[in-house]
């Protein structure tokens, strides 16, 4: 039986993490729902006869919530869709569509973003969900019906080592397109959001309207927002960037902390409520009555807040608890915490994936393993010394076991975390949020004093605020950290398991007594047979735990050496033109683990995305790379330019090329501010090397030449592209040219005076493979194998003229667009291609260099 088996001393435990495997297992291999199906049934018949003939089982029950684990997730990842599904009838031109608002998100600057469940399309009935993307102010709702015409496009996610696919995170939402629209374009066809819903969101505003007219910063009025009715749409990026260096971005989300203060408080005003009633009393029914009562507020604060993942494991542990004591049963923490996890996997099992899920759920058994080895040192009743340490204690608890998944996801590490969550976090728990959750209540129930405790919270948080700003200010108060593997992810949890159960070895009592060891009565057996047995049992979770131990070691000694080889001691040449869209962002790293990076790509409002932070950083941390020997800046245009911005503040650097020619742009200002201030060696213009030889890697400047002046009218904005630096590479045999933005006459130019030069295996497309660039004259003097385009999804480029000339030259044609990164490797005879695709290596494709 399960209760026999070891393993299941903590049964929801045990087999959640049979749940969650299958799950792991369906989003690496989808599509193979039979097989799960077939192995459900047989681990259920295995089981089912385990329990017939009263054996113990260990592997059936894993075997099948693995099984049905994968068929939970398998409706969300299998690429089979509906044939009535709306990506069978996406067209080339823009359609009439129809659909109902099914989620508002946060607005990203002047545009507002919905989730919206697509009925009909030029007329066809349709099913699927899209995000719709709405330029202008927008004044929709959940429940919305409404109407436009756009092009619907499939979700595209940037494909780069290291980076967060956005494709699945939508699929895993249901929305498996995009769309974008101007807010007049808009017909409202009908309005019908559900009661509760209209409810919860007049409240949520009305709130919102209440905080934003008490007194203190507008800073300060946002987080009070975001804590207490979860909208953190309005916290300036500036604060958000504070409490992520601090580590303090947890406070900004709600989560166990305010539930938590919710239930004690309702509690604890209930239960003083219960005991001026005698018959619950002589009933000994206060407790119970409390516990019943308290149930009403927690989930009324979950779904006033928006029930988040964080927000609905909370909920969910704060009413197994609160039921634990209307059955009179103590509750077990580990498996209250995996009851939660249950709770919120049985409804929506892609929430597994998510970021919130993953750290709140982390955070939790990390401070639980905590607390249930230390608890036993502890004096009881708790001392003054006990009451201050236990906080801190609990905080490094949660900082060490997240740090791995920080490290995953953020690639940023707060040095002054612990500090500032030691002062901060009680100011927050024991101050604002009680404060800020009385006036909620005291707003929903229509009763005066409301704005007066929004305003005392306001006030208290500009306090919290100076001391966030204050921790911010110190030096190295963050650092940019690598990215692990989910490799190593699963080999720092195998670290943190081993340590706790070597640890709770170690504190066990060296006799029999205090473990006796499970016997059948009718052996009986003697108390010298009893010590006998526990000593070999003894002795056998000893030697366990030392080849584990040692297994770990070797394994950990391993990985470290496949990375130092992996970033210092290679011998050929990597480069890297990393998928950023409609710009453009190349990464070399040269034998011996010099790094140089050749512009960062960006959007021109970095506002709605940062590339700097969300693609290139994350590519750099995945290759191990924390230090760029060289940065080049090919042109101040902001497809270039603004991805550098967040990699030049937070990477270390050791010098910068540019083309020495100014932008009015304000990120040029930014960009030069980060320089002066990081005191970055700055080369421009003519001064940038045009011939340099390291680690066997020529470099050489092609361009802008002193003399050079396009032959063309002035143009009415300053022309940038044409004095592009042109960079070429070579290794041996093997030739990469990188021209950056030039146009026709700068080409012309080049052909003219270094035509000899500019023969190339690879090429970047200049200028993304627009139909100002690539004449003809230029193709015939590089004479390319590869062309590497880096685009986005725009529709004329890379042109279809610039195409077919490539073509006609014989050339294979890669494009960041339809294939991601591109990566090359060359000991200075062979080229091997490789292409990104989910994240995944794809394709490969070797080249003989004949140059």
């Amino acid at each position: 039986m399960l209760a026999g088996s070891q393993p299941y001393d903590r049964p929801l435990a045990a087999l959640l993490i049979g749940f969650v495997a299958g799950m792991a297992v369906c989003d690496i291999f989808p599509d193979h729902g039979y097989e799960a199906a077939v192995s459900a049934l047989v681990a259920g018949a295995l089981l089912l006869h385990a329990l017939r003939t009263a054996r113990a089982v260990v592997f059936s029950p894993l075997l099948l919530f693995a099984s049905l684990g994968y068929l939970s997730l398998h409706p969300w990842t299998t690429s089979n869709f509906p044939v009535d599904h709306f990506l069978h009838r996406i067209l080339e031109t823009p359609a009439p569509i129809v659909g109902t608002i099914t989620e508002t998100e946060a607005p990203v600057g002047d545009r507002s973003r919905f989730r919206l469940s697509i009925e009909q399309v030029a007329d066809y009935p349709v099913s699927g969900g899209i995000r719709l993307t709405v330029a202008g102010y927008c004044s929709l709702q959940e429940g919305d019906r409404i109407r436009f015409a756009t092009k619907l496009y499939p979700v595209r996610t940037h494909r780069n080592p290291g980076g967060f696919d956005v494709r699945r995170y939508l699929r895993f939402s249901g929305i498996t397109g995009t769309a974008f629209v101007r807010s007049e374009a808009i017909s409202l066809l009908d309005r019908r959001p559900s009661i509760l819903s209209r409810l919860l969101q007049s409240q949520r505003m009305a709130i919102a309207a209440s905080i934003d007219r008490t007194e203190g910063s507008d800073a300060a009025r946002q987080i009070l927002k975001a804590v207490l009715i979860g909208i953190r749409s309005g916290i300036p990026p500036e604060t958000n960037d504070l409490f992520s260096v601090t580590g303090l971005s947890h406070l900004l989300a709600i989560s166990g902390l305010h539930v938590g203060i919710v239930a004690a408080c309702a509690f604890f005003l209930f239960y003083r409520l219960a005991a001026c009633f005698k018959p619950l009393l002589l009933r000994a029914l206060g407790k119970k009555t409390a516990a019943l009562l308290t149930l009403v507020p927690v989930f009324a604060y979950g779904l006033l807040s928006g029930m988040s993942p964080s927000t609905q494991r909370a909920v969910l542990m704060a009413s197994v608890v609160l039921v634990g004591l209307l059955v009179e049963r103590d509750h077990e923490p580990f498996n209250t915490l995996a009851l939660a996890a249950w709770g919120i996997l049985i409804v929506h099992p892609p929430a597994l994936f998510s970021i919130s899920f993953q750290l709140s759920f982390v955070s939790v058994l990390a401070i639980l393993t905590g607390t249930t080895l230390l608890m036993p040192y502890l004096p009881r009743p708790f001392g003054w010394r006990e009451k201050l340490l236990l906080p801190v204690f609990v905080s490094v608890c949660a900082t060490l076991g997240t740090l791995p998944l920080v490290m995953y996801y953020f690639q940023r590490v707060s040095i002054v975390g612990l500090a500032a969550n030691a002062l901060v976090v009680p100011m927050m728990s024991l101050l604002v949020i009680p404060v800020g959750l009385a006036g909620a209540v005291l707003h929903v129930l229509h009763l005066p004093w409301a704005s007066l405790c929004f305003g005392i919270a306001c006030h208290l948080l500009d306090i919290v605020l100076q001391l966030v700003r204050w921790f911010a200010a110190a030096p190295w108060a963050s650092i940019v950290t690598i990215r692990p593997t989910v490799f190593e992810l699963v080999w720092f949890g195998a670290l943190i398991w081993l340590s706790v159960r070597t640890l709770f070895f170690r504190t066990l009592p060296n006799r029999p007594e205090a473990h006796p060891v499970r016997s059948d009565p009718s052996e009986g057996a003697s108390p010298l047979s009893s010590v006998q047995s526990y000593r070999l049992a003894a002795n056998a979770r000893g030697v366990f735990l030392r080849w584990a131990w040692l297994a770990l070691a070797v394994i950990g000694i391993a990985d470290v050496g496949f990375w130092l080889n992996e970033r210092f001691l290679h011998a050929d040449l990597r480069v890297t033109v990393l998928d950023v869209g409609q710009g453009l962002s190349i990464l070399v790293e040269e034998p011996g683990g010099r790094v140089m990076l050749i512009d960062g790509g960006g959007f021109a409002d970095s506002t709605a995305f940062d590339v700097g932070r969300n693609i290139v950083a994350p590519a750099l941390c995945a290759r191990k790379i924390l230090s760029i020997d060289r940065v080049v800046l090919t042109h101040p245009d902001s497809d270039h330019l603004n991805g550098l911005l967040y990699v030049l503040s937070h990477f270390s650097v050791g010098e910068l090329w540019t083309n020495g020619r100014p932008s009015p742009d304000s990120a040029f200002g930014r960009f030069l501010d980060i320089v002066h201030r990081r005191n970055i060696p700055l080369i421009e213009g003519d001064v940038v090397p045009t011939a340099l030889d390291e680690a066997g890697i020529a470099i050489h400047r092609l361009h802008p030449d002193p003399g050079f002046s396009p032959p063309q009218p002035p143009r009415k904005v300053p022309d940038t592209n044409n004095f592009s630096l042109v960079l070429s590479l070579r290794m041996g045999e093997i030739r990469f040219l990188f021209p950056s933005d030039i146009e026709k006459p700068a080409e012309s130019w080049l052909v003219a005076r270094a035509a000899e030069r500019l023969r190339s295996t690879v090429l970047v497309a200049p200028h993304h493979g627009s139909k100002t660039s690539s004449s003809q004259a230029f193709i015939d003097a590089v004479q390319p194998d590869v062309v590497v385009f880096s685009a986005g999804t725009n529709r004329y480029i890379p042109h279809p003229d610039v195409l077919e000339r490539y073509r006609r030259a014989g050339c294979r044609l890669l494009s960041t667009a339809s294939c991601g990164a591109v990566e090359m490797r060359t000991d200075g005879r062979r080229l091997v291609l490789h292409v990104y695709e989910s994240n995944t290596t794809n394709e490969e494709i070797a080249i003989d260099g004949d140059v």
